[in-house]
C-alpha cells in the first residue's frame, strides 16, 4: 500500500514556518496525506510539542491514522541536511558542523540522512562529493 508523506515541512518552531503543529498536520490530511516528517531547522522543539500533546508517539506508530516522524534540518557548513526518522541531541549545537559529520551522526541515530534541495544555491543547496 502506497503512503503519500511530506518528508520536509516546517512549524513556527522553525525561523521560517508560519503554522502550528496543529495546523501543519491538518492541512497535511486536507491535502490527502498520510503523513509528515517535522523538520524544522535546527531545533526539535516541535516534536517535544506534539509528543507532549499526544499527537505524536515515541513508537513511531500513526495517531488517528497519520504518522508524523520525528526530524530535523541541520544547517551545516556545506548546506542544509535533513535527518529523518529521529532527531539529534541538541541540534543548535550542530549548526555549522561539517555535513558528513553531521550524515554521520543522523545515521548512527537510526536516522535517514537526506540534502533537502541539492542543487538550488538560494536555499543552502549541498552538494556532496563523489
Amino acid at each position: 500500500m502506497p503512503f503519500n508523506i511530506d518528508l520536509h515541512t516546517h512549524t513556527f518552531f522553525s525561523g521560517d514556518g508560519v503554522s502550528s503543529p496543529e495546523d501543519l498536520i491538518a492541512s497535511a490530511r486536507g491535502k490527502g496525506l498520510q503523513g509528515i516528517a517535522i523538520t524544522d531547522h535546527n531545533t526539535c522543539d516541535a516534536i517535544t510539542y506534539l509528543l507532549d500533546k499526544k499527537l505524536m508517539r515515541e513508537d513511531g506508530l500513526p495517531v488517528e491514522r497519520f504518522l508524523v516522524l520525528p526530524g530535523v534540518e541541520i544547517t551545516t557548513t556545506e548546506g542544509h541536511l535533513l535527518c529523518v526518522g529521529t532527531t539529534l541531541p541538541e541540534p543548535p549545537r550542530l549548526k555549522g558542523r561539517p555535513a558528513r559529520e553531521v550524515c554521520e551522526l543522523i545515521h548512527q541515530h537510526g536516522g535517514l540522512a537526506i540534502p533537502p534541495h541539492p542543487y538550488d544555491l538560494f536555499r543552502a543547496g549541498i552538494r556532496f562529493a563523489t
